[in-house]
C-alpha cells in the first residue's frame, strides 16, 4: 500500500514552504518516525517523520517551493526488512583517542582540498534568511542613528590631575 507524505500545515498565516532537506534518497528504506524531510517557512524550520515503516519514493527535490497540503513524496509500505541494520547507518566511533584525531586530520584535508577547489557558490537564500534581512534593513532604514563627536582640550584636566594625584592617592 502507498501512502502519501503531504506536506504538513504549519501554521495559520504560512502557505508554503521550501524543503531544505532530505534524510533519505529516493528508493531508500526508511523506518516509521524517522526523520523524511527539512521544511523550512519565513517562521519556523522543520524535520517531518515518516509516518510508515517502507520504501520511499520523492516527488520534489531540495530548494523546491511547495504548497501546505502538496503531495512531496509517497512511501511504500513495507515491514522493516531482516537484514536492514540501523546501527549501519551511523558512523562508526573509533574506541581510542588517537584514531579520533586521525577521523578529523581526514575531514579537515578534505575539506581543504574542497576549499581549495571550490570557487564560490551561490544558493538559494532561505524564507526565514529573507524575512530577517527585510526586517534588518527595515529596521535600518526607518531608524534615525545619529552619532556627535564632542572636542574637548584635556591638557589642563591632565595638568591638575599630575599635581593632585599623590595628594589624592596618599
Amino acid at each position: 500500500m502507498e501512502i502519501n507524505v503531504i506536506v504538513p500545515s504549519m501554521g495559520e498565516s504560512i502557505t508554503n514552504a521550501i524543503i531544505s532537506n532530505w534524510f533519505v534518497n529516493d528508493g531508500d528504506f526508511i523506518e516509521k518516525n524517522s526523520p523524511l524531510y527539512e521544511l523550512e517557512t519565513d517562521k519556523i524550520t522543520s524535520e517531518v517523520n515518516a509516518e510508515v515503516s517502507g520504501i520511499v519514493h520523492t516527488k520534489a527535490n531540495i530548494d523546491d517551493e511547495v504548497e501546505i497540503g502538496a503531495i512531496i513524496a509517497t512511501i511504500e509500505e513495507k515491514e522493516i526488512p531482516k537484514d536492514f541494520n540501523v546501527e549501519s547507518k551511523r558512523p562508526e566511533i573509533p574506541k581510542d583517542n588517537e584514531s579520533i584525531v586521525k577521523k578529523v586530520e581526514e575531514v579537515e584535508e578534505v575539506e581543504l582540498e574542497k576549499d581549495k577547489s571550490d570557487k564560490e557558490e551561490r544558493k538559494k537564500m532561505s524564507p526565514l534568511r529573507k524575512k530577517i534581512s527585510q526586517r534588518l534593513v527595515n529596521a535600518k532604514q526607518e531608524t534615525a542613528l545619529l552619532t556627535t563627536f564632542n572636542e574637548v582640550d584635556m591638557y589642563s584636566l591632565m595638568k591638575l590631575r599630575k599635581e593632585k594625584q599623590e595628594e589624592f592617592i596618599g
